[in-house]
């Protein structure tokens, strides 16, 4: 027989293990390769910066590709609507690299509406655009991320400025500003901070954003990198990599969601352009009862 006996494979006795080890070795590769190798190689990739590397042009691509996406959606919801006069907003779900391809097209979206220009990428704009960016931003609901490796990525593989390098530095803090904490930069010689409109400004700082994360699950962590976010640690008590798809049965995740994003109303820019107040930003009782019709983008 090449299995052993049924009952001295429950008793695991010595005679088993030479047929359990080869097993269990080639489990641990496995999950090493799927961790350090395929993870770690797509953020690598994806978060190259460098435009002489052949990487650049397959992450313009898929930033290019949520942006058309994104625009897409927002003009098929105004034109399904138009004439009943329902408003609607747009929600995006991110979970594990997701999260920091939806942070990147949010962040071009925000960048396009303050300069009014097309979408970043190696394609063709199609002939929808440009469509005017604040408009969209008006309808964004709220982003919910989780399984987030934001702080990682902005630790480790975003592209870092020598002191002396103060316009380079400018271009990439402007470039990656949205939701981003002031960074601590030591410059010697003060550099005007890149305008945005405070209309904007003020659109960015209220579009809801919640993050879930777990310390089971090393992939993710609580976004201490950057400001204005819903945060909620989850005591998950099963092992990564198991943790880091355990949002996906975490029924609590899905309530809070649909609290404060799917019932939400969308982000309107307001009138006058100063900063609201604390007061502008409660939600009225009648627009979270579901009045409003929530659309949706995932990215994995």
């Amino acid at each position: 027989m090449l299995l052993p006996p049924l009952n001295r494979v429950l008793l695991l006795d010595d005679s088993f293990f030479p047929l359990l080890l080869p097993l269990l070795s080639l489990g641990f590769a496995a999950l090493v390769r799927l961790l350090f190798v395929d993870f770690i190689g797509d953020v690598a990739i994806y978060t190259n910066l460098n435009q002489r590397s052949a990487n650049f042009a397959t992450r313009a691509q898929i930033l290019e590709e949520c942006s058309h996406a994104l625009t897409s959606l927002y003009l098929d919801l105004r034109g399904e609507l138009h004439d009943s006069g329902e408003d609607f907003t747009i929600v995006i779900a991110a979970h594990s690299l997701g999260t920091v391809i939806a942070y990147d097209t949010l962040n071009d979206l925000f960048n396009r509406a303050r300069i009014s220009a097309p979408p970043v990428g190696n394609g063709d704009a199609p002939p929808n655009f440009p469509v005017a960016s604040m408009e969209i931003c008006s309808h964004l609901g709220g982003l919910l991320t989780f399984g987030s490796p934001l702080n990682k990525t902005y630790y480790f593989f975003r592209d870092q400025s020598a002191a002396e390098e103060l316009v380079r530095a400018q271009l990439i803090d402007g470039l990656h500003s949205f939701r981003l904490a002031t960074p601590a930069r030591n410059l010697a010689t003060p550099v005007a901070p890149v305008h945005v409109p405070k209309t904007l400004e003020v659109l960015a700082k209220r579009l809801p954003w919640i993050n879930f994360w777990a310390s089971s699950d090393i992939v993710s962590g609580k976004l201490f990198f950057y400001e204005s976010i819903e945060q909620y640690h989850r005591p998950y008590v099963v092992p990564f990599p198991l943790s880091h798809l355990r949002y996906w049965r975490d029924q609590k995740m899905y309530r809070i969601f649909a609290r404060d994003l799917l019932c939400a109303s969308p982000v309107q820019p307001p009138s006058d352009p100063c900063p609201c107040s604390e007061a502008d930003k409660v939600v009225p009782a009648e627009r979270r009862r579901g009045l409003l019709t929530p659309a949706y983008i995932y990215l994995e």
